[in-house]
């Protein structure tokens, strides 16, 4: 079922084991000399250019969008982090004789919204140290808010299809630019582009973090009962 899921399999044989392979949807477009344009469906803001001269020849180039789901990312949620769908160009590894424009959406933050209580309860709280309460939602992300006190980042894995990913940081050599709610950059080399709004003190240990976010999210849950 295309719009389910879930997937289940009834059998009165067992067999030594059940494959089911899945990839996330691609979108792919055939690109030549005069370059071309690819956005997601899943993630309309996500949009990956070739300019003119970037290919040399006609190919079949595609894009994919993996979301996080936020299950996995809780602990960079409430420190106030976000992580932002991964972004696979395909085929990968492949060099372009001209920088290409890789542009998506700028992680999702989460924004505290103070709930104004009376003053009664406002001065139990104070007695209590309690400074306010909270409660997190999802809002857009405010780019003005990038100070000392959070890093963005950008990875990438060159791993082809099969192999482990292996993250990488690759910020201080490829520029990052923001625009409506958006960041953008550019590169000569197709992969996997993963971007990272993190505090400053969990900057030193993201490869770490994303790395068990990964391998957490890319794995598929199942259940088995036998009757």
């Amino acid at each position: 079922n295309n719009n389910s899921i879930y997937i289940t399999i009834t059998t009165l044989e067992l067999p030594q084991y059940f494959a089911i392979i899945s990839r996330p949807r691609q979108e792919t477009i055939s690109v030549g000399p005069d370059g071309g344009v690819i956005n997601s469906h899943l993630v309309p803001q996500m949009q990956c250019l070739f300019p003119s001269r970037s290919l040399t020849k006609q190919i079949t180039v595609g894009v994919s969008v993996f979301p996080i789901n936020q299950s996995f990312t809780q602990e960079i949620i409430q420190q106030g982090g976000a992580v932002s769908s991964i972004i696979t160009v395909e085929p990968r590894r492949r060099k372009f004789h001209k920088p290409i424009s890789v542009t998506l959406p700028f992680p999702q933050l989460k924004t505290v919204k103070t709930v104004q209580v009376p003053p009664k309860l406002d001065n139990q709280m104070k007695k209590s140290n309690v400074r306010n309460i909270s409660t997190n939602s999802t809002a857009p992300p405010d780019l003005a808010d990038l100070t000392e006190d959070y890093q963005v980042s950008l990875l990438c894995s060159m791993s082809g299809p099969g192999y482990r990913s292996i993250w990488e940081d690759v910020t201080l050599s490829t520029p990052l630019s923001f625009s409506h709610n958006c960041v953008q950059f550019t590169t000569v080399v197709s992969a996997q582009f993963w971007v990272l709004r993190l505090p400053s003190w969990m900057s030193p240990h993201k490869l770490d973090f994303v790395d068990k976010i990964f391998r957490s999210a890319t794995c598929v849950p199942y259940l088995a009962r036998l009757w």
